[in-house]
């Protein structure tokens, strides 16, 4: 089993049930929260090698700040990834084009 978690810095999301309700969002059981000034976070453990597809969801409501995404894969490997509305680095490679 795996495991997913995001953190934000001063993320401004523009519908946040919207983002909730996404489809691979709501299959990991992944539920972002907002705390107020600019504060969200969701974690959820399952299985979470379609990673990308949750940033991608992610993308299209990020309006500004960001995330860092931390995912666990069932194989224990592990990688890190910064989340901005203009870029995405994962593990300290650049792969803001694979997403768009």
């Amino acid at each position: 089993m795996g495991a997913i978690e995001f953190e934000s810095w001063d993320a401004v999301i523009d519908d946040i049930k919207a983002l909730n309700a996404e489809p691979e969002t709501l299959r990991v059981g992944l539920v972002f929260e907002d705390f107020g000034g600019g504060a969200v976070f969701a974690q959820a453990n399952g299985n979470v090698s379609t990673y990308y597809v949750i940033v991608q969801e992610l993308l299209k409501h990020l309006l500004s700040g960001g995330f860092i995404c931390k995912v666990t894969l069932s194989t224990n490997e592990r990688r890190e990834l910064q989340v901005t509305e203009r870029y995405v680095i994962e593990n300290g490679n650049d792969i803001t084009q694979m997403l768009s």
